[in-house]
């Protein structure tokens, strides 16, 4: 599924600043300059690979593609996952543990899986609970890598931008007292660099970093529910009240 409110408010803004050039000037290609965009969006990518790695920067890109489809740990899936794990817990105090061997897990859920490995192999309630856990925090240091690379990105952007600004001028100043259409295209350099510093982070890295944020405090909350849940297994309790306890997660968080 795609997500409407992120495909949204990408065109809004984008559809704003086109209408506002529209209806400003006939000349469109004023904006358009590859030299200043290659300073900009080459610096700031630069200097992600020096404060993140190649690797981290490139994949926190690839993930703002990722934000055009719909968040799958949405409160619906939390709610639906808490409902197989009702399940699976009534399977658990009526056959015991060893029939979770045979339970189908979710595509995806790497971590439910291990946690249903673990509890069906008898590791005791302690030892369920500080494997899944560390295995979350893992997992949610990595993600937390690519939001933290994003809003760097946006950070660096406008900074390249005031580098682009220096550089229009230097041309600019250098060019003084010859023919005039040489001074237009240092200043020209100077005022883009800066718009594109500015809208690369305001439209594109901060947004997405924000979004990437919130998808992984469902991701979050999820693991939380799978941590809390199959570390409680052993106490067989009631469905009722497991249900309370998971359900506590999605309103406290």
């Amino acid at each position: 599924m795609i997500s409407i409110s992120s495909i949204l408010g990408f065109a809004s803004v984008l559809a704003i600043f086109v209408f506002a050039i529209l209806t400003s000037t006939q000349d469109y290609m004023l904006f358009v300059n590859i030299p200043s965009l290659a300073l900009v969006l080459g610096g700031t990518i630069g200097s992600g690979f020096v404060g993140y790695g190649v690797k981290t920067t490139l994949k926190s890109l690839l993930m703002i593609l990722g934000l055009l489809k719909a968040d799958k740990f949405s409160d619906k899936y939390l709610l639906n996952l808490i409902d197989k794990i009702i399940e699976w817990n009534k399977i658990n105090r009526t056959k015991g543990h060893m029939a979770l061997e045979n339970i189908e897990v979710p595509a995806g859920e790497k971590l439910l899986k291990d946690g249903l490995e673990l509890v069906s192999s008898g590791y005791d309630k302690s030892n369920v609970e500080q494997i899944l856990v560390i295995k979350s925090h893992a997992e949610e240091k990595e993600e937390q890598d690519y939001v933290n690379s994003l809003l760097s990105l946006a950070s660096f952007a406008p900074s390249f931008g005031m580098i682009g600004t220096i550089v229009g001028l230097v041309i600019m100043l250098n060019d003084f007292g010859s023919e005039v259409n040489k001074l237009g295209v240092g200043l020209s350099i100077a005022l883009i660099t800066t718009l594109y510093g500015i809208l690369l982070a305001q439209i594109l890295f901060k947004p997405s970093a924000i979004q990437l944020q919130k998808r992984l405090e469902q991701k979050i909350k999820k693991d939380d529910i799978i941590i809390k849940s199959l570390s409680s297994f052993q106490d067989k309790l009631e469905s009722m009240v497991l249900r309370d306890k998971l359900t506590s997660i999605l309103i406290n968080k």
